[in-house]
């Protein structure tokens, strides 16, 4: 990841990359970073997106050998496309392609014995991004809490990522959410945790009750507008504790996964 870090910074880059794994957040993280730094401030003229396993490798080709326009790169950026898991000739077109011309995979999987994996992974950059463990993840945390001002003790930073499911990206949308809910205090607290999700939690039922489209959300949730409206009475109650943990991890990866 360092080498990675330094191509970025000193804008120095291979003719291709490979990211993938399990970390979307990462992922999503130093594709934009890179292709900032590609770009420099230029149009995306210069920039073009393949998605899909239907991508078609002679346009990728044919797109590559085109000069960049008022630019010193053209950056291709080519998602989920299972070329890594499937036999392609990108391998053999690699060597001969034009060093204008900046090649960025990103993909979930791959087979580390596809021939394309092998080229990139000798001539370019290959590099796996996974998920961050328990102790990564909380430091994580404190960092992004940090840079916004805020702090969570460390008991309440244990039962917020016990709340949702540990990856990045939904760590990420979640404290946002707090730090936007707490305003300019720096202390977010348990207390905050449980009364931002009641809102939630009333907000739902409300817009259930309004025949919004919303009810399709509360469908996706699996909550009927009476659990909707007995969980909304839960958290105005502070003395009904007892569910109340259980009842926030449901919610919590309810919401999360419906983001």
């Amino acid at each position: 990841m360092q080498k990675l870090k330094a191509d970025i910074k000193n804008r120095q880059f291979k003719n291709c990359y490979l990211f993938y794994g399990e970390e979307d957040y990462l992922k999503r993280l130093y594709r934009d970073s890179l292709k900032a730094a590609v770009l420099n401030g230029g149009d995306d003229m210069n920039c073009t997106r393949f998605q899909g396993k239907e991508t078609d490798v002679v346009q990728i080709k044919d797109l590559a050998d085109t000069l960049p326009f008022f630019s010193d790169y053209r950056l291709i950026i080519v998602e989920n496309s299972g070329l890594f898991k499937s036999a392609n000739d990108l391998a053999d077109y690699l060597p001969n392609m034009p060093d204008s011309t900046i090649l960025l995979f990103v993909e979930s999987e791959i087979d580390k014995r596809n021939r394309l994996y092998k080229y990139v992974n000798k001539c370019g950059y290959a590099v796996e991004m996974k998920p961050m463990n328990d102790r990564e993840i909380k430091l994580w945390t404190v960092g992004i809490l940090k840079q916004a001002g805020k702090q969570m003790r460390e008991n309440t930073a244990e039962y917020f990522l016990g709340l949702i499911d540990n990856d990045m990206y939904h760590v990420k949308n979640e404290l946002d959410k707090l730090i936007g809910f707490v305003g300019d205090r720096e202390e977010i607290t348990k207390e905050d945790l449980e009364d931002e999700l009641g809102k939630f939690v009333e907000e739902v039922a409300r817009l259930c009750d309004s025949g919004d489209d919303y009810l399709l959300t509360c469908r996706v949730l699996n909550y009927t507008k009476t659990r909707l409206r007995a969980l909304s009475e839960m958290y105005k109650d502070r003395d009904g504790v007892g569910e109340k943990r259980g009842m926030s991890v449901m919610l919590y990866r309810a919401r999360v996964t419906s983001d």
